[in-house]
């Protein structure tokens, strides 16, 4: 059953579900192509043909799992704890789940665990601020403690990492700090990284680039770094920092990141924000602040934001009769209690309004919205003063604190939005209509179809399963657009039916 305690499946390797949809164990992206009017995915369908079947249950603990690593022989748990007694680390052996015995070190929950490359270690870390390192051992238990740094940090430590070599490990903590811990020496003093934020999450790339290591960390306000280090040191000291562009960061905060483990530099990160985000390494700027895009940003706003407001004079003054110029905008005195003040004190709010638009699509991200606005205003206050050199009336900073309270609520309103709009999963499938062919007939001869010989609607579906099993596509094919291996039955016998027959009766086929 799609919620049972097993999740196994329901039907066997070669059944089908009676709708005929659904083939078992289909990807995410299959099942979404087959519905041409979604592209979400069902929670049932995921439960049955996208999670792993359950092959045992682990038990032990006393209250929920908290944290779980993985090597090839052993798999480490813990659960919350608020004691000694239960803050453990439970091990059981991969070929056959039995235990294989518990590790005691911390007082409070473990919070991560990580076995090191070459399995050699296990690191944990704890909200009591300590980490401990376990070493391999030929005994009953696999590990035993080897080392214990208590206070290692001055808050949580919330993740622990190890570089692809093994040699030296990083521990992430609320204390805003990322530290650097070298495995022969581990008496040593640490190497500390500062972070303007406490760091939630760290993570070493699988191989070096150019000879340096590359770190990610990630923050509890959403942004993540790229350090790339420098020097030959065995624990570097010097570290070169990039940040994921705010436009394409985080929103809440990031609780795991890690690096594909391939040549290809993509890091996945997941946050509170509800997403799940892959960057490519080549889209990190190359310095965290870019001072050149904020000022152009923050003049685009002032002449969008003066330029609203002067065609709304002239719109009223065209409606009202009443003489009204653009210079009313730097006139401190210019919100009365009179027909010409509310018209201009009415404008005023209606920039804020229109000037949300520059902040959704130049600005983008919601949490800068407040900044920008404030800025915004900020600037304007000091060119009326400029101008006026007086103190702008009581009545004049009511409306200036609406219009900003407008244009910072509702930018941050349609930005956060439009951050939450889940990504299409049919568009991270291939095209199924390959450019480079000349027409349409000699796409369906690279699949077996000749339209011309394919008389009869009967003929269409007797052939169609033949063909939609055939082996898939050589690899030029493929590599030049052809059509995707995992195209179904029935859209094949659709795409057929289209070709063949005339419009007017091409539905109706499709409806029997």
């Amino acid at each position: 059953p799609a919620l049972g305690l097993t999740n196994k499946a329901v039907v066997a390797s070669n059944e089908t579900f009676p709708d005929d949809r659904y083939a078992v164990r289909r990807t995410h992206a299959d099942i979404a192509q087959m519905d041409s009017t979604s592209n979400s995915v069902l929670l049932d369908a995921q439960l049955r043909h996208t999670l792993w079947p359950e092959a045992d249950k682990l038990y032990g603990h006393p209250y929920e799992i908290y944290a779980i690593a993985a090597s090839s022989s052993v798999v480490a748990t813990s659960c919350r704890a608020s004691s000694e007694r239960h803050a453990c680390i439970r091990l059981y052996w991969t070929h056959n789940w039995q235990p294989a015995g518990t590790l005691a070190a911390h007082l409070l929950t473990v919070t991560r665990m990580q076995f090191s490359p070459d399995e050699k270690y296990l690191l944990s870390a704890s909200r009591d601020r300590s980490w401990a390192l376990f070493e391999r051992t030929q005994e009953d238990v696999p590990y035993k403690l080897v080392h214990h740094q208590i206070k290692a940090h001055a808050r949580i430590v919330w993740d622990v990492a190890w570089s692809h070599d093994s040699m030296f490990f990083a521990t992430a903590s609320r204390d805003k700090s990322v530290k650097l811990w070298n495995v022969d020496a581990l008496g040593d003093a640490p190497v500390t990284l500062a972070f303007p934020g406490p760091v939630t999450s760290v993570a070493f790339a699988h191989m070096l680039s150019e000879g340096r290591y590359v770190m990610a960390a990630a923050l509890e306000n959403g942004r993540v770094f790229v350090l790339t280090s420098s020097g030959s040191q065995k624990v570097p000291t010097s570290w070169q920092p990039k940040e994921i562009p705010r436009d394409i960061a985080h929103t809440s905060t990031v609780h795991r990141i890690a690096w594909r483990p391939t040549s290809l530099w993509q890091l996945a990160t997941v946050s509170d924000d509800q997403t799940v985000r892959i960057t490519s390494y080549s889209t990190f700027r190359k310095s965290v602040y870019d001072p050149v895009l904020i000022v152009a940003q923050i003049v685009t706003l002032q002449c969008f934001g003066y330029s609203t407001f002067s065609v709304l004079m002239v719109f009223a003054s065209i409606l009202t009769n009443v003489e009204l110029t653009p210079r009313l905008l730097f006139s401190s005195q210019s919100v009365q209690p009179t027909v010409e003040g509310s018209i201009v004190a009415v404008s005023l709010v209606c920039m804020g309004i229109m000037n949300i638009i520059p902040l959704v699509y130049m600005v983008e991200r919601s949490r800068l919205c407040i900044d920008f606005s404030a800025t915004f205003f900020l600037v304007h206050v000091i060119v009326v003063w400029w101008t006026q050199h007086k103190v702008p009336e009581l009545l004049w900073w009511a409306v200036m604190a609406v219009a900003m309270g407008v244009m910072a609520v509702g930018g941050r309103a349609v930005c956060s939005r439009r951050e939450l709009l889940p990504i299409a999963i049919r568009s991270l499938m291939p095209e199924r209509r390959a450019e480079s062919y000349g027409d349409e007939e000699h796409e369906l001869e690279t699949r077996g179809f000749r339209p011309s010989e394919l008389d009869t609607h009967d003929e269409l579906v007797a052939r169609a399963p033949e063909v939609a099993h055939e082996p898939n596509m050589d690899t030029s094919a493929r590599s030049s657009g052809g059509w995707s291996d995992d195209w179904g039955t029935e859209e094949l016998i659709n795409e057929v039916i289209d070709q063949v027959l005339p419009k007017d009766t091409a539905k109706g086929h499709k409806d029997d």
